[in-house]
């Protein structure tokens, strides 16, 4: 009887631990599934982090370069100024040569004067470096997180904003502003802004300019850049107009001059045209701001210091 009871209890002991196994097997299962369902999770999150990062250095590789040729092409302007004014210095020594006094002393000031723009134009060159570290800051910007994103264009005010922005930067971030009407409202004007000052470098086009100058009055940001942009806009076609006067002028020193010209002559002739060149660069301070413009600009200064008779002509039809 006693081997009959010792052989049930040990009978039920068996069976207990079989039940146990089979419950840990299967709560190592469900451990195992919760397991591969995290590791599947974190694997997704760090594959769309991994993607935002290559996408925000792609825009910081495309907008490096358009940043370094503006530079460029300030430093270009300097060179060619700077250029002008060793011709306004030998100018003036063949002025003193020929007893010249009037034309040599209104070139002394011109050089003066053209000192203060090349100082100009270095400050702004300084601020077009300035505002490409600026740029370059903006690199750190690759490892926030979407709430951090949207917290750069609420926190920061317009100047600042377009001042480090670009098109491809604001349509990247746009996913995150979406969260927010006021950081929304602050991208699409920013674009607002941006693509209206493409129109300065293509020719003159009255109906687009009164377009984009009507939909920059309808931004409500405090913006002293926004202020300044309306105001080149407006003043575009009188700036045109003027350089389309300085060629006419020249056109018709050419007409005056064109045969059998001395080499005194073709030096007077050379005075006049840097005269009038120097005199609209002078007064219209701001003309960097055309890029259209001063191209044409740079384009009259380089053919007619290799060639005083070099016809201008074509380039009224570029205004």
């Amino acid at each position: 009887m006693k081997i009959r009871i010792l052989v049930i209890i040990l009978s039920l002991n068996f069976f207990q631990s079989i039940a146990q196994h089979e419950d840990c097997e299967s709560r190592f299962e469900i451990l195992k599934q919760k397991h591969d369902s995290l590791q599947g999770r974190i694997t997704s999150h760090y594959e769309i982090e991994l993607k935002l990062l290559n996408d925000q250095n792609k825009t910081i590789e495309t907008d490096l370069p358009k940043l370094n040729k503006e530079i460029e092409k300030l430093n270009n302007v300097q060179k060619q100024l700077i250029k002008e004014l060793e011709t306004c210095k030998e100018t003036s020594k063949e002025l003193e040569k020929s007893k010249l006094h009037y034309e040599n002393e209104k070139l002394t000031k011109q050089r003066d004067t053209l000192q203060q723009k090349i100082n100009i134009l270095s400050n702004q060159i300084k601020n077009q470096n300035k505002a490409l570290v600026n740029y370059s800051k903006l690199d750190s910007l690759n490892k926030i997180n979407s709430a951090e994103k949207l917290n750069f264009y609420l926190n920061n005010n317009f100047d600042f904003l377009l001042n480090n922005c670009t098109i491809i930067s604001i349509t990247n971030d746009e996913k995150f502003t979406s969260q927010s009407a006021l950081a929304k409202q602050k991208t699409t004007d920013l674009k607002v802004v941006i693509e209206s000052l493409d129109l300065l470098k293509e020719k003159y086009n009255a109906q687009k300019i009164q377009t984009a100058i009507a939909n920059l009055k309808v931004i409500h940001h405090e913006s002293e850049l926004l202020k300044k942009h309306i105001s080149a806009l407006n003043q575009y076609e009188f700036y045109q107009d003027e350089l389309k006067t300085v060629i006419n002028s020249i056109i018709s020193i050419d007409a005056e001059n064109e045969l059998n010209q001395s080499e005194m002559e073709r030096k007077r002739k050379q005075n006049q045209i840097s005269y009038l060149l120097f005199n609209y660069y002078s007064e219209y301070t701001n003309l960097a701001k055309y890029p259209y413009l001063l191209g044409i600009f740079q384009e009259i200064s380089t053919k007619k210091k290799k060639d005083v008779n070099a016809p201008l002509d074509y380039l009224l039809n570029k205004l």
